[in-house]
């Protein structure tokens, strides 16, 4: 009897642990698409949000597919900055030309 019950003990505290290490949390699926968007690749972020949102769980893919049409209207944003900027550089260097 002491056997048996030690027998089931040990069963279900290896069980117990072999259930932890194949549990991915939201962080460790995450991490890619975290590290990408904090260093300012876009480009990353977006491929991996993509990748996220068709392969993660099921109540995160709507999440991820609102980071990725957020970040894909920041990169919009900045395209018309730059193009903005762009434009205003010229026209302060034709505006010195004729002072």
């Amino acid at each position: 009897m002491i056997l048996q019950n030690l027998n089931l003990k040990l069963f279900l505290l290896i069980f117990f642990f072999s259930l932890l290490g194949c549990v991915s949390t939201h962080y460790d699926r995450s991490e890619k698409f975290s590290f990408s968007w904090k260093i300012g690749d876009l480009e990353g972020a977006v491929d991996e949000a993509e990748k996220l949102a068709e392969k993660g769980a099921s109540r995160d893919r709507l999440l991820y597919r609102l980071e990725e049409g957020a970040i894909k209207r920041i990169k919009e944003i900045a395209k018309e900055v730059f193009f903005h900027f762009k434009k205003l550089q010229k026209n302060m260097i034709v505006g010195l030309v004729f002072i």
